[in-house]
């Protein structure tokens, strides 16, 4: 028998187990943005994210003197440290900003879908930061799934002048929440790239340090804070299941699992974001919502394969 055959199969099973982390992250962010919306009529998208940040870097931080895995920063390389934070610090800020900035249930639900590009850039950017390799199909899932943010974003305008009309009047909260998004899909190949096989993670402190710029902008940027019962319960939710947990998983999935079938599978986060986010906020679903929920989708099975996976893989 084969000496390597235990090694393989234990390696098999990790990568695995982070895999199912990292789809844990994709089902806990559906509720995300939906409890954010709501926040933000009451206190600002900024404020309450700001304190749901440092909610989740305590619990990380918790989380690591008890299981022995105290994120020590002497330990990390320097490039993660300042590339990870710039990256993770400028995706904060980008999504909730445009959230912060946003008027009303319905521009914040097309801010969250703009976030969304994360997905397609997460798998465009492996190839020139893990080395992946694509097909020329890739530019086809591409533009499938870009179509359908499109589609939603000009709500069912399908020419360019109909989507300028829709974001003509308020460009800047889609355009943030854009930004971030490619920081986003940076800092997590970046996770992997750089902390592939680690047992630890440098993410509460990242947290801690996004939490403090965020709630320094909410302070710049004002409103009428209202808080409440509810609002409480929404920020404490967000600090420890979308924030700390969902997080905390989707660092680990990066650090081994399949970074290419994430990818894919973070293609999904829209449609279930968009779910909530009509339950919740009691925003009627459209036609155009859904069928380009439906494109990105279709959009992410032809990405998925699309690309070399061992390569994508690291291996």
């Amino acid at each position: 028998m084969n000496n390597t055959t235990p090694v393989t199969i234990a390696a098999t099973a990790s990568r695995g187990i982070r895999t199912a982390m990292g789809l844990a992250a994709i089902l806990l962010w559906s509720s995300l943005f939906a409890i954010t919306t709501h926040a933000n009529a009451a206190v600002g998208a900024l404020a309450a994210t700001g304190w749901s940040y440092l909610i989740a870097g305590g619990l990380g931080l918790l989380a690591g003197a008890l299981t022995g895995r105290w994120p020590d920063l002497r330990m990390f390389p320097r490039r993660y440290l300042a590339a990870g934070a710039a990256c993770f610090v400028l995706y904060s800020v980008g999504v909730f900003l445009g959230l912060h900035l946003s008027h009303g249930a319905e521009q914040g639900m097309e801010v969250a879908l703009a976030n969304y590009l994360w997905p397609a850039l997460l798998l465009a950017l492996s190839i020139p930061i893990l080395g992946a390799k694509a097909r020329w199909t890739l530019g086809l899932g591409l533009l499938v799934a870009l179509f359908g943010l499109v589609l939603v974003v000009g709500r069912g305008q399908l020419s360019a002048s109909g989507l300028w009309a829709q974001l003509g009047a308020d460009p800047l909260p889609c355009l943030l929440a854009a930004g971030g998004a490619a920081m986003w899909a940076s800092y997590s190949l970046l996770t992997r790239r750089w902390l592939a096989g680690s047992q630890v993670t440098a993410l509460p402190w990242f947290f801690l340090l996004a939490g403090v710029v965020l709630l320094s902008l909410a302070r710049g940027l004002p409103v009428t804070q209202q808080w409440t019962a509810r609002t409480v319960a929404e920020t404490a939710f967000l600090g420890v299941f979308p924030g700390w947990l969902a997080y905390s998983l989707w660092d680990r999935a990066m650090q081994g699992g399949d970074v290419v079938l994430l990818g894919a599978a973070s293609y999904g986060t829209p449609l279930l974001s968009t779910l909530c986010s009509s339950l919740y906020l009691g925003v009627p679903l459209s036609t155009a919502l859904g069928l380009g929920c439906m494109l990105l989708i279709g959009g992410a099975l032809i990405c998925r394969f699309s690309i070399t996976e061992s390569v994508a893989a690291g291996k």
